[in-house]
């Protein structure tokens, strides 16, 4: 029989312990609020747990004044202890009132600049002093704000005499007023400003005011960018498209929120694509993002594993997790969690699987398809929703481009038909119903058509300029590119004798038909019956990493992915942490054709090798179910896998061109065998006896603990003879294990539910036993963690 036990979890503790010496980095951060950590027992098991699950990065939500216990004990450890890696954030609460307070001075010279530019205000034209002219830049004025009884009117003469008044009108019976230059610009009065055009520009100026004092003050004031602070923010927040640009930031997403296909998904992936973009520019590897706790609460590993997958494909490589003392005290102390938490034993493998996943997908670089152009107006923004909503429908990969960076000609220059653009070469551009197009990105998309490039507008075509200017030229390359426009229904492309192609489509949901007439010029491509099969795609020295996803909940996919990408297919295996031969592979028109199902919700990470043969016998079709490649090179193809087809059946194996069948025949199938609900035996601390299998959230629930159930099966020889068996549980809401005849034979966090037994029964009468767990939902209060947005820094730098 095999052993499994003992070296599955030796080798993920070597993983996790050895993570510095395979030079991988920790994938995994924590936020504590509210610990109130004051034994030192509590603090051992904190930072002992950190340290178990190779997490290295500690971020404190709290004063410095609630966390001293736990800052002196890290303080004083010494260099022989496990805490010498661990790094410490302190939290530097954005206390607008407070902040403004004790800068009054520093704000009334960074608005009063602001206020010789601005439009808000009636102009009275008035000559002034050179001195003041070359100043600010600009003629200086005197500024008239009305009001609801009187007008305020004031001179300006000197720099450090500068008051301002400030009023927007959001409704006739409503005002807001900010006097001495106060910011009072928080979203409160963003939110109720109407939305006229002359409240947009209210609007748009006052968040680029609240954005400066933001990034001046606190940015130039504690150095963040020098000491890579970091700004948690929720994703969708007001600010957060301002803030890309200059700050380290952590979006925070609510995953209760984060439900394919919604606008709050469709949101978040777009604004992670941005960050993505940044990363590029500025040479960071690390896109992190902020989502749950880091105990087991209201979700389950499963549920959290599908959202973090989602994440991920997307460009997400590091998680942080938050701890809070409201968990905690609501709780037994922490020193005691292996009593009150009933996940504690499934926390190593769920880190483990966490920490692989970051680290493969920060290797190398990534290979999108297509770039994809951001609209520069917030008018055009349902439709380019739209657009990102079908790209994940479709399984294209793609880049976000914003017109800037996209005019940058040595960030993104054109050659000989395609971007160049992080090292990467894009064939394909789309238009995601852009509107207002600057006409040098409608010279340089025309450029990059007549070399040979390809061009997919959507929605709409470009109708004019940014600033109204040379709209005649920007027709006349709408004549060059695209086909007559009141033709909406056809997918037909408008070819150019250099190969270029373009194509309009007023109908986004025909995206698909686009992709499949692209199929050529495609270098990966998912061909599926059901939509949402999603992918990541790295290369790095020798190897490329394949992320694949089915986002879809409910159905189980089949599909095919065709690449141009050429690499002998492994699939990693993150319970054992290493790499395995994948069968379902061949060859075909100079292209890697690999086929799989995906149970809803699951993924696969595939290493696809450049330097092992690809001139070795592969499968190319099967009559086989779970078959498991054993063994393949250039004289020998070994499979073990269960049928289910009585009679005649065939494998088809082929060596470049060559193709062998291999026939077989099957006289008589064992039926598939039904343990039944009924009849289990179930051993807990609050319930021992026998149950029938199913939910116990009914009879117990306010109960959060480890279950165990037992019963006693009996298998005849025939089943036990040439056979394969394999347990399949179905559907459950959190980690199993499933022992044997009391050996332990395999555990699971996520689905698939399925376990090979072969190896542990026996002739006659066996014992199984499954093991299960929930979440402390049950026992927890309903508490929610207002949002806020936290600035850190190192603790070194204090």
């Amino acid at each position: 029989m095999k052993k499994t036990s003992s070296n599955k979890k030796s080798r993920l503790a070597l993983y996790l312990k050895n993570m510095d010496l395979l030079k991988i980095n920790s994938s995994v951060s924590v936020s504590g609020t509210k610990l109130n950590l004051t034994e030192k027992s509590d603090i051992n098991t904190l930072l002992k747990l950190l340290d178990d699950w190779s997490i290295r990065q500690l971020n404190l939500f709290d004063s410095i004044d609630s966390n001293l216990p736990l800052l002196n004990y890290f303080q004083n450890a010494g260099t022989a202890s496990p805490l010498k890696d661990l790094k410490l954030a302190l939290n530097l609460d954005l206390n607008e009132d407070a902040f403004i307070h004790e800068h009054r001075d520093y704000l009334d010279r960074l608005f009063q600049s602001k206020l010789f530019s601005t439009s808000m205000y009636k102009k009275h034209q008035k000559v002034w002093g050179e001195d003041v002219f070359y100043f600010y830049g600009n003629e200086p004025e005197i500024y008239t704000v009305k009001s609801s009884d009187k007008n305020f009117e004031t001179e300006i003469k000197y720099p450090e005499d500068v008051v301002a008044i400030y009023h927007w009108r959001y409704s006739e019976a409503e005002e807001f007023q900010l006097k001495n230059c106060q910011p009072i610009i928080d979203l409160t009065l963003i939110k109720y400003l109407a939305n006229s055009a002359e409240s947009q520009k209210a609007k748009l100026e006052l968040t680029n005011l609240y954005t400066d004092f933001i990034k001046e003050q606190f940015l130039s004031q504690f150095n963040l960018k020098k000491n890579k602070g970091q700004f948690f923010i929720d994703i969708d927040h007001q600010l957060i498209i301002q803030l890309l640009n200059s700050i380290p930031l952590i979006p925070r997403i609510d995953i209760n929120r984060f439900l394919p296909w919604t606008a709050y998904a469709t949101d978040t992936i777009i604004n992670i694509k941005k960050l993505v973009n940044i990363s590029y520019k500025t040479g960071e590897t690390t896109i992190q993002a902020s989502i749950d706790n880091l105990l087991n609460t209201r979700q389950s590993f499963n549920d959290k594993k599908y959202y973090i997958d989602y994440l991920t494909v997307n460009g997400v490589n590091h998680f942080n997790f938050t701890i809070s003392g409201d968990i905690i005290n609501n709780q037994k102390p922490l020193s005691e969690i292996k009593k009150w938490d009933p996940n504690y034993d499934a926390y190593p493998d769920w880190f483990a699987y966490l920490h692989q996943l970051g680290h493969f997908m920060k290797l190398g670089i990534r290979r999108p398809e297509a770039l994809l152009l951001y609209p520069g107006l917030d008018d055009d923004l349902n439709l380019f929703k739209q657009t990102i909503s079908e790209l994940i429908r479709t399984g294209l990969d793609y880049h976000i481009l914003d017109f800037d960076t996209f005019n940058d000609n040595f960030i993104c220059p054109v050659q000989d038909g395609e971007f160049i653009l992080f090292n990467h070469n894009y064939r394909i551009l789309i238009l995601p119903a852009i509107r207002y197009m600057p006409i040098e990105c409608m010279q340089k998309i025309n450029k990059f058509y007549l070399e040979g490039g390809i061009v997919v507008a959507l929605g709409q075509l470009p109708t004019n300029t940014r600033d109204g200017k040379k709209s005649d030229l920007l027709q006349r390359i709408k004549k060059e590119i695209w086909l007559d426009e009141s033709d909406s229904q056809s997918t037909m492309f408008k070819q150019h004798e250099s190969g270029g192609l373009g194509c309009f489509q007023k109908n986004i949901s025909r995206l698909k038909n686009i992709l499949t007439d692209l199929d050529k010029n495609l270098r990966i491509h998912i061909k599926s019956s059901n939509p949402g099969i999603v992918y990541q795609l790295r290369e790095h020295q020798d190897h490329y990493y394949l992320m694949v996803m089915n986002t879809d909940e409910v159905k189980t996919t089949y599909f095919k992915i065709e690449s141009k990408y050429l690499g002998r297919p492994f699939y990693w295996d993150f319970d054992t942490a290493e790499s395995y031969p994948y069968a379902d592979w061949y060859i075909q028109n100079k292209k890697l054709i690999m086929t799989l199902n995906l149970e809803p919700g699951e993924s696969r990470l595939f290493v696809l090798d450049k330097k092992h043969s690809l001139k070795i016998y592969q499968l190319y079709s099967s009559s086989l179910d779970g078959h498991n490649l054993i063994q393949t090179d250039s004289k020998v193809f070994k499979m073990e896998g269960w049928q289910r087809k009585e009679g005649s059946n065939n494998i088809i194996i082929q060596k470049a061109g060559d193709q062998k069948t291999l026939d077989y025949s099957v006289k008589e199938k064992l039926p598939i065998l039904s343990i039944g609900l009924s009849g289990w035996f179930m051993d807990s601390d609050h319930f021992k006896g026998q149950v029938s299998l199913g939910d116990q959230s009914y009879p117990f629930p306010y109960k959060s603990a480890v279950i165990t159930y037992h019963k006693l099966i009996v298998l005849k020889k025939e089943y036990l003879y040439k056979q394969k068996l394999f347990l399949d549980l179905g559907k459950l809401y959190d980690w199993c294990i499933v022992s044997i005849n009391n050996e332990f034979a395999g555990k699971r966090i996520f689905s698939p539910w399925r376990f090979d037994i072969t190896d542990y029964v026996k002739e006659g009468e066996n014992k199984m036993s499954i093991q299960i767990a929930n979440s402390l939902s049950n026992i927890l209060p309903r508490t929610k963690i207002e949002n806020q947005m936290i600035i850190l820094c190192n603790l070194t730098d204090y």
